[in-house]
């Protein structure tokens, strides 16, 4: 008999939404007296109490719609289907089953907007057929349910690896609230973790952010969820190429710090003034690394690392102008393991070749401090280190010459202490390290002493790109390519 009157109460379910006080605010609560009155007349037929009881229950539409479904663009339709669920409550109430009517009708408000949400998305089921005799579906039953494109991505990162993940942890459960209160408890339950630990910020090349990109392609994902903007990228060029394929595959990107969405124009317009801020940020922190770095240079200190081999770090305490005791790092001459260093040079030189001087090492026994053979690899990182190199007026030539960063006065080039180089070297995680160019180091004069004279470290800098640049001329001359093809043919056939 009630189901039959569905589509009356749908247009009496609009005009109790309407209904609302002068004041702006829906009706107040029923008092419990008042309310265990109503329910009995509704019990009883009476239609004007049950819809009283509507009347004032209509927050609770309100409450659920805006506390779970804010992000929705479809909040009016479902404030009307959370209303025929707020009608279904009233209607089959039982009190003799010891629940509250407001509980028993917030249950059925979001059954029915969580009906409406996922039975709405297939094709027999449209919009305009949802009615009040549609039967709800359970919070378990949705959770069964395949989401596909609906899972919402949850992305955290830390530059720093500690183990502990405190960090990590905090930013997701405040991303999963954020999803909870926006989007639903479905969503924050079912979203995808990606987390980066131990990675920085200055590129996207990532373990984690990769997996989720792909997931994004394969169009598993319908949102990007982050703490902070900077936890992406601090990179304004990777960070917009980022917003550009997240726009291609439709997907929304969320920052919860700074509330950002990119569903919206101005949402994209302040994400990528934020990624400016974030850029000029990490701009300012290297800067001021290298400001830092080269008044450190000045003092000649061992800033420490994996000490070169022919050398040990020892300890140096010094007394400050204000009293203060301070310990720093400086490097102390093997004897033994120098010689090393002073074989492979000569070895270098005699050979011209690090293939030559490897197999030479290895004929005559020659190991690493660690008592491995020596590599090429090891071999030219020797050869490239300018510690061992003299410290004298024509290793101060060739710096200048090659614009690098010169810290100490010529006539700190005394030709006894060696020569430190800081920033010569770029460390990626996951990345083999980079050798920079000479023109990016910073370089000052070491409290060490030298172990190869500047004629002997010059001429090995001469070998090596002497036999760098012929190995580009081999690689890319057609000449020679087409000789390597005759032999090859010719010995097919042979």
């Amino acid at each position: 008999m009630f189901f039959s009157l569905s589509m009356p109460l749908v247009l009496g379910a609009v005009f109790f939404i309407l209904r609302v006080s002068p004041t702006g605010s829906f009706p107040k609560p029923l008092s419990p007296e008042e309310e265990a009155r109503c329910i009995k007349a509704c019990r009883e037929g009476n239609l004007e109490a049950r819809n009283k009881l509507i009347e004032h229950n209509l927050r609770l539409v309100a409450h659920i719609v805006k506390k779970y479904y804010a992000a929705s663009d479809e909040q009016d339709d479902l404030i009307s289907i959370g209303t025929i669920g707020l009608i279904k409550g009233v209607s089959t109430f039982d009190p003799d089953k010891n629940v509250r009517l407001a509980t028993y009708a917030s249950r059925c408000i979001e059954k029915a907007i969580l009906t409406y949400t996922y039975k709405s998305k297939q094709t027999f089921f449209p919009h305009r057929h949802f009615c009040i005799q549609a039967p709800f579906i359970t919070r378990s039953e949705a959770k069964r349910m395949q989401l596909g494109s609906n899972h919402i991505a949850i992305y955290s990162r830390k530059s720093k690896f500690t183990g502990r993940g405190e960090s990590i942890g905090n930013q997701v459960e405040l991303c999963r609230d954020y999803i909870r209160t926006h989007f639903g408890a479905i969503y924050a339950d079912q979203a995808l973790i990606y987390e980066d630990e131990g990675f920085s910020g200055g590129d996207l090349h990532r373990p984690a952010f990769r997996r989720m990109m792909q997931a994004a392609g394969s169009h598993s994902i319908k949102a990007i969820v982050v703490y902070r903007l900077d936890r992406i990228s601090r990179s304004i060029s990777d960070f917009s190429s980022l917003i550009e394929e997240l726009t291609r595959f439709n997907i929304a990107f969320i920052s919860i710090r700074e509330q950002f969405d990119t569903q919206t124009p101005i949402g994209r317009a302040m994400m990528y003034i934020a990624s400016v801020f974030s850029q000029l940020e990490r701009e300012t922190i290297a800067e001021r690394i290298r400001d830092n770095m080269h008044e450190l240079a000045k003092t000649g200190r061992w800033l420490g690392g994996i000490t070169p081999i022919g050398f040990v770090s020892e300890h140096i305490k010094t007394v400050s102008i204000d009293g203060k005791s301070r310990c720093s790092c400086q490097l102390k001459l093997i004897p033994e393991e120098s010689e090393r260093v002073r074989q492979i040079y000569a070895l270098f030189l005699s050979t011209r070749s690090l293939t030559a001087t490897e197999v030479e090492l290895k004929r005559q026994e020659v190991y690493t401090k660690n008592g491995r053979p020596f590599t090429r690899y090891s071999i030219r990182s020797i050869l490239q280190n300018p510690v061992y190199l003299t410290a004298d007026h024509a290793a101060y030539s060739y710096f200048f010459q090659k614009q690098a960063e010169v810290c100490s006065d010529l006539s700190a080039f005394d030709g006894t202490h060696g020569v430190l180089a800081y920033h010569r070297t770029k460390q990626c995680k996951g990345k083999p390290t980079v050798t920079l160019p000479v023109s990016e180091w910073i370089i000052a004069v070491g409290g060490h002493a030298a172990v190869i004279s500047s004629d002997v470290w010059l001429a090995a800098q001469s070998i090596l790109e002497h036999n760098r640049s012929a190995h580009k001329k081999c690689a890319f001359s057609p000449a020679l390519s087409q000789l390597s093809i005759d032999k090859t043919t010719f010995s097919g056939y042979s």
